[in-house]
């Protein structure tokens, strides 16, 4: 497991730096003498994180998230901006229809994020990635009381032209749902 901070490509390398430093003063004033950190906040456990050399972990290593490609492939399971009704129904046309509102979510994600749709886009429940783990492996999005819980699926998504990743979709973009990878078609 690993954590990222992906940053605005607009943001300008004097602010980049400030924010590297700032994580670096936080790092040294909160963490033990391991060098490990506590994070906790909100519905979320407390955790242990420490930094790792990037070039024992492949998966961790940024070049691999942050390659241009025209086929992307979620990592972790997209929340849905909206619900898209039952998926998983078995009343003729109902669950295709909700794919297809899925795959409309998706490709308006894609847009507001990347400034293009996508020329498809399949949905699955189930991970079309080797290790990446089922959507009801993952905690609830929202996980707030009152709160609707987001629908999460996995996708395939292809554009028309190359796309430059990171690529992050969906609600939960900012705290580690909807990561895609950058994949060569096969």
């Amino acid at each position: 497991m690993g954590i990222a901070m992906v940053l605005p490509r607009e943001l300008s390398t004097n602010d980049r730096e400030l924010l590297f430093r700032l994580v670096a003063k936080w790092e040294n004033e909160r963490s033990d003498q391991r060098r490990n950190l506590t994070l906790a906040g909100g519905t979320l456990p407390p955790f242990i994180v420490r930094r790792v050399d990037v070039s024992a972990k492949a998966a961790l290593d940024p070049t691999r998230w942050c390659r241009t490609s025209m086929r992307f492939i979620s990592a972790t399971p997209i929340a849905l901006d909206k619900n898209p009704g039952k998926l998983r129904s078995n009343q003729p046309g109902t669950a295709s229809k909700a794919a297809l509102e899925a795959q409309h979510s998706i490709c308006e994600a894609c847009h507001r994020v990347v400034g293009v749709r996508p020329v498809s886009v399949e949905i699955s429940l189930a991970p079309l990635l080797p290790g990446a783990q089922h959507v009801r492996d993952f905690l609830p999005w929202p996980g707030r009381s009152g709160r609707a819980s987001r629908v999460r699926v996995h996708a395939d998504i292809r554009f028309e032209e190359p796309v430059r990743g990171p690529l992050l979709l969906g609600a939960g973009r900012y705290f580690g749902l909807g990561l895609c990878l950058p994949v060569e078609d096969q």
